[in-house]
């Protein structure tokens, strides 16, 4: 049996980032990812589209002048308009326009550069930039152009200092305890904060800049902090009234992801949406944004199909609601032209890979700007997924998605090979996922397909998309209630008849691969084979790591892991946690896989895995990558991982019969 797509097709999906609109409306700016090549495109009314970054990629960040001039960081350096600008600092990490001038300010290391008719270096006198996973947007000017807030990373902890850019000199800096995790101007003088304090609270505070005067505006508490978007102290980022008005949260205290106004003058708050599904901006970077006219929202949610995602308007006269979108899958990241009131999103669904997608106001038709699938694609069927409910053994049912083999034969027995995403708090998709850690599995599976094995893709309990209870069922339960699920989903599949039950794989990156280690290692005998991309083998090594990196990041995982448990049951929750101390028990075909480049869970993991191993005389067959990140970059990367995955699956399981 064998498919018309060869790994060159699966590897040679490019993708888009975010677009941004120029200020007339005319042209749309984004990033364009082509296999680890990274370069500004522009995108024009008319349908021309044309690359506008010189060079090899290296492109990390862009953005639109007042004046329409698009600038970019391009390897470090600065570029507008295709032009390297000098500005005696390097490297750069952000830069942003002043509003309502060309004013462009550029952070480095330790230092912020501002461009305009003279180039001026000032000190920040802290380290600049954003702990992963941070603020979405780490450089934010105010609203007069005087002052810009630049998010820091000193010590390891998140911050936020401001300069102000006449005299030189910062102006304030963040203090306390809590971590800075997002950030926005109001006016000119107060700046609107997000403070994690983990493990369960996060105050979001107005703070004058010129006495540093502070005001609690919103307080979170308990679960609701950490669990779905907040998860990880990484909140959706509040956004505030084009006029100052009112700010937008992103709350969970129904137990879902909805919107929230508070009225900056009367200190209300009001719930904005309902209903047992979530509402934000598509993914945990992105948040809602303000409608041309700012009497609106556009939003990103859940309703009709936890699995899917469509954008939606919401209206503050009158609280009405809006379906924008039509086009099964996910829609979202949604950003709006405020002249000409056209919305721009990312769409991807099961035979379509992430795109951007332009839509005029009131026409429901919307345009595709770019294409990411390589032609072969094009003469290929894919297959859509099939929704199906496991049971877990507890009473719980988890969502699933089923690809069945091309040309499906019920009588015949199909290996099959469970994928189990990372996070913990992503969420799989109907159809292509937008974002770049799952877009190339996606496509690797719809080869798969084509060569006789079938594919089950779980959304474990910690799973964000379906509520905070059933993400919090994990907290506490690292290794337990995840590799419970895991268990489930071998065992319904060998309740199937048309599944070989001695052939079962499974397979992840990052927590996915930690819990692909977790099954061979706890469970052993469950799955036949496993690979592992980027997993974690021992949990203490990781938190130790992460302390004196991000200890925002450690100081939540640690509360993932351990939740409210003491003494021996806390001591029990750490001694699961790690398949490190469940090496003897391996069982199963293993396959690992790591770039020596990756800062979230570096290595040496793997070089930890390797030595157990070989002490214990476990066979495992590895593979460096040099330079390469957590979720691979590299093209030529990806189809190397690609081909020894396949390879390992057929040695291992080998084809339907």
């Amino acid at each position: 049996m064998g498919g018309s797509l060869t790994l060159d097709d699966v590897a040679g999906i490019a993708f888009p980032s975010a677009a941004a609109f120029a200020p007339d409306g005319s042209s749309l700016g984004f990033l364009w990812n082509d296999g680890g090549r990274v370069d500004v495109w522009r995108a024009e009314h008319d349908g021309s589209r044309h690359r506008v970054s010189p060079g090899e990629g290296g492109v990390s960040g862009f953005g639109w002048a007042p004046s329409g001039s698009l600038a970019w960081i391009q390897n470090g350096r600065l570029y507008v308009d295709g032009v390297e600008r000098e500005v005696g600092i390097e490297p750069l990490h952000a830069l942003a326009w002043a509003s309502g001038t060309d004013r462009l300010a550029v952070a480095g290391d330790r230092a912020v550069c501002v461009v305009g008719a003279d180039v001026t270096v000032i000190d920040a006198g802290v380290d600049l930039g954003i702990l992963n996973p941070g603020p979405s947007v780490s450089l934010r000017w105010s609203p007069d152009g005087r002052r810009l807030a630049v998010a820091t990373k000193q010590d390891g902890r998140r911050g936020l200092t401001v300069i102000d850019t006449d005299r030189g000199t910062t102006t304030w800096h963040h203090t306390g305890e809590g971590f800075v995790t997002a950030f926005a101007w109001i006016d000119a003088d107060l700046l609107h904060v997000t403070e994690d304090l983990p493990p369960l609270g996060r105050n979001h505070l107005m703070v004058q800049v010129s006495d540093g005067a502070r005001d609690v505006l919103v307080v979170e508490e308990g679960h609701e902090v950490i669990g779905g978007a907040g998860a990880h102290a990484c909140p959706v980022a509040p956004v505030v009234a084009p006029d100052g008005t009112r700010v937008v949260y992103t709350l969970y205290r129904d137990r879902w992801a909805h919107l929230y106004s508070l009225d900056l003058a009367s200190r209300e708050l009001s719930q904005l949406t309902y209903g047992d599904h979530d509402d934000y901006g598509g993914d945990r970077v992105y948040s809602p944004c303000w409608d041309a006219d700012a009497d609106g929202l556009v939003f990103c949610s859940s309703r009709g199909d936890h699995k899917q995602r469509h954008l939606w308007r919401y209206r503050f006269g009158g609280g009405s609601l809006e379906r924008l979108t039509s086009a099964p899958g996910t829609n979202h990241a949604p950003v709006i032209c405020h002249r000409t009131g056209r919305l721009a999103f990312v769409h991807a669904g099961p035979s379509e890979s992430p795109d951007i997608w332009v839509m005029d106001r009131g026409d429901p038709s919307p345009r595709q700007v770019t294409h990411s699938m390589p032609r072969a694609w094009e003469r290929t069927a894919t297959v859509a997924p099939i929704h199906v409910a496991i049971p877990t053994g507890d009473g719980m049912t988890m969502p699933a998605d089923l690809f069945l083999p091309v040309g499906f034969d019920p009588s015949r027995h199909y290996p099959v090979l469970v994928f189990v995403h990372g996070g913990t708090i992503d969420q799989m998709r109907y159809g292509w996922h937008p974002g770049p850690a799952y877009l190339g599995p996606y496509a690797w599976h719809q080869y798969l397909l084509q060569h006789g094995y079938a594919v089950l893709s779980i959304d474990y309990r910690g799973t964000a998309g379906y509520g905070l209870d059933y993400q919090m069922s994990l907290w506490g339960r690292m290794g337990v209630a995840d590799l419970a699920d895991c268990v489930a989903a071998a065992t319904w599949l060998r309740s199937q008849d048309w599944v070989a039950p001695d052939r079962l794989a499974i397979w992840g990156i990052s927590y996915g691969g930690y819990l692909t280690l977790t099954a061979l290692t706890k469970a052993p005998g469950t799955f036949a084979a496993g690979i592992c991309v980027a997993g974690v083998w021992d949990w203490e090594a990781v938190r130790e790591q992460r302390a004196a990196a991000d200890l925002c990041l450690s100081l939540t995982g640690r509360y993932r892991m351990l939740t409210d448990l003491t003494g021996e049951d806390a001591e029990r929750a750490r001694i699961e946690a790690s398949p490190r101390n469940f090496a003897s028990q391996l069982e199963g075909h293993l396959l690992v896989m790591h770039g020596t480049g990756d800062r979230k869970v570096t290595s040496d993991q793997m070089d930890s895995l390797v030595a157990d191993c070989v002490a214990l005389g476990k066979p495992v067959d590895v593979m460096y990558y040099p330079g390469e990140a957590h979720v691979f970059t590299g093209r030529a990367t990806w189809r190397d991982a690609y081909r020894r995955m396949k390879n390992h699956l057929d040695r291992h399981l080998g084809p339907a019969f």
